[in-house]
């Protein structure tokens, strides 16, 4: 857009979406800087299974979210309405934790297009939204493929995620769907933990068989001189979670290591293993990943064949930011604080209400934290999270949010897409590509 002109939120569609959009007019246009808020619509409530609410404490959110939209979808198409969890070829101790764990009766589209194919041993490239159910999507097929041979030594599967946070949740899901399966285990291995307490996992007699890990941590584990790499000898599924935020993080060359150290510690029998790719595009740098990440494939060019499938789960969904009304005020940059001041400052009229503040840099997610608990906005206190914290710092700054049922006035302050039941996020940064994300996974909310 041009520089000064108002744009409607991309975001913002559907008949239920409204869409508010308001201007300064007492202040110059000095840039792109734009801040937004949303309030979230808690809409389908009533399309839940039976009021049934998700066990796991960390990364639950999404699931739920899906199991929401899964439903919404039943109801508006018998087709959809067959498709189950039930139905699906899954080993009873993995449906038993489940049903225990996560109590979903319908499959939201991507888990339709998705988990068939995978659990028949096929490779998957699937576009598909945040917040859609795509961490069930493929964890079960993952979880089903080790399972089905637990006396095999080593790491079988290996996810990578492209934060810690999002790689916390996922091992904590995998954990509680693994319930009932006591000869298969799971590893979280981020950065800013001990190495050493990884590489003894790895290394000892009990080495798990998933391991879920960022870029980084996996490639000190498989290339970094510790030894570690003989236990990735027979690796048989390879996850990639949000590939596109890999790319967008900078990350495309540590995956890249990540799945030539693979190759090259591969046993000489063992057979290629499956994979497993999410994204929210599939534009070609996403594919070329998909490609290197396949082992002994060609690069895909058809959009199905023998051995893949792509899938585009987000055609067949509605749009799940329809569910948020949203405001957009255009701002000089040096007005940006106090917009944020004067939304929080509206919003203690709903003092129940959990707040996201998503900034771009960490040295700006300090200072507005900084600026909230000097004025007394942050409730009880508000949460700081960034790249720049102490690992146990974010660790508790994730277990707090994710506990906190709102009566404080909470503010999450955080440069990345927090996965976080809230009700009004706020942009308060030049561009919008994770608040969007946000957006959509608040809608399904």
């Amino acid at each position: 857009p041009a520089r000064g002109r108002l744009c409607p939120m991309p975001a913002a569609s559907g008949p239920d979406a409204v869409a508010k959009v308001r201007r300064k007019a007492d202040a110059p246009i000095a840039g792109k800087h734009r801040t937004a808020v949303t309030k979230g619509k808690r809409r389908n409530a009533e399309s839940s299974t039976d009021g049934k609410r998700c066990k796991a404490d960390a990364g639950c959110r999404e699931l739920a979210a899906g199991a929401a939209a899964s439903s919404a979808a039943a109801s508006a198409s018998p087709a959809a309405a067959s498709a189950s969890f039930s139905s699906l070829p899954l080993l009873a101790t993995l449906r038993l934790a489940l049903s225990e764990s996560f109590p979903f009766e319908q499959l939201t589209p991507v888990q339709q297009a998705t988990i068939p194919a995978a659990l028949a041993g096929r490779d998957v490239i699937a576009r598909a939204r945040t917040g859609s159910g795509k961490t069930l999507a493929f964890l079960l097929p993952a979880i089903q493929r080790v399972a089905a041979d637990p006396d095999q030594p080593g790491v079988r599967a290996v996810l990578v995620s492209p934060t810690r946070e999002l790689a916390t949740q996922t091992g904590a899901v995998c954990e509680a769907l693994l319930s009932h399966m006591p000869r298969v285990s799971c590893r979280c291995a981020v950065g800013g933990t001990s190495v050493h307490g990884d590489v003894a996992a790895l290394r000892g007699s009990l080495c798990p068989g998933i391991l879920v890990g960022t870029p980084g941590r996996l490639n000190d584990l498989l290339s970094g001189g510790h030894g570690a790499a003989s236990a990735f000898g027979r690796v048989a599924c390879l996850v990639l979670d949000e590939a596109d935020q890999l790319l967008a993080l900078g990350f495309r060359r540590p995956v890249e290591a990540v799945v030539a150290s693979l190759r090259r510690a591969a046993h000489p029998a063992a057979p290629p293993w499956q994979t497993l790719l999410f994204s929210a595009t599939l534009r070609g740098d996403v594919r070329s990943l998909a490609a290197a990440a396949r082992r002994g494939c060609a690069p895909p060019t058809a959009a199905e064949d023998d051995d893949l499938l792509v899938a585009d789960a987000i055609g067949a969904e509605a749009p799940t930011n329809a569910a948020v009304e949203q405001a957009v005020t255009v701002s000089p940059p040096a007005a940006l604080a106090a917009e944020l001041v004067r939304t929080l400052l509206a919003l203690r009229s709903h003092p129940a209400a959990k707040v996201i503040v998503y900034a771009g840099a960490a040295r700006l997610v300090s200072f507005l934290a900084a600026l909230c608990r000097r004025m007394g906005l942050g409730g009880s206190a508000p949460l700081e999270l960034h790249a720049r914290l102490p690992h146990a710092e974010r660790a508790s700054a994730d277990r707090l949010s994710s506990r906190r049922e709102g009566g404080g006035e909470q503010r999450l302050f955080t440069p990345g897409c927090a996965r976080e039941q809230v009700d009004a996020a706020f942009r308060a940064s030049e561009g919008g590509r994770l608040f969007l994300e946000a957006l959509g996974a608040l809608g399904v909310q």
